[in-house]
């Protein structure tokens, strides 16, 4: 238990929590990344740290991605019939490819659920330069701000 793991922050913003087993916390930068003792994080999966564990206990919409797949399967976050349930880049790309737009708003519902999500997703409106009228309207009407 005493080797490490990444974790990697999933939001624009920092993120950070109190140790359990020894003392401090740790802080992670916006998108940052960082090697942790694999005794805490399971510590922070067994107390239901929703950073971690996320909105339904098995790491869908977590704020904080373990790297290590083996300690995935420990808690289910992934198993043999499904993955963890995490916005990713490919997973915006994938959205941004729907042709029509109720299709598109469906999935956005869908693949955009928590606050910090909703920000990624203007990030990546940002990065990737998209210009697609009605669907940044559709995304500024989930997020409620106006994207320039």
């Amino acid at each position: 238990m005493s080797e490490k793991v990444s974790i990697v922050n999933l939001t624009p913003w920092s993120q950070g929590f109190t140790r359990i087993n020894t003392v401090g916390s740790v802080s992670l930068p916006a998108y940052g990344r960082m090697n942790i003792e694999r005794e805490e994080v399971s510590s922070q999966c067994y107390n239901r740290n929703i950073q971690f564990v996320g909105i339904d206990g098995q790491g869908s919409h977590a704020r904080i991605y373990i790297e290590d797949a083996d300690l995935r399967k420990e808690f289910e976050f992934d198993a043999e019939t499904r993955k963890q349930n995490v916005l990713t880049d490919e997973k915006l790309a994938k959205l941004f490819e729907y042709k029509r737009m109720s299709d598109f708003e469906k999935n956005l519902k869908e693949c955009v659920v928590i606050h910090a999500e909703r920000f990624v997703l203007v990030d990546y409106i940002k990065k990737h330069k998209i210009n697609d009228y009605e669907k940044i309207r559709a995304v500024e009407r989930l997020v409620g701000i106006t994207i320039g």
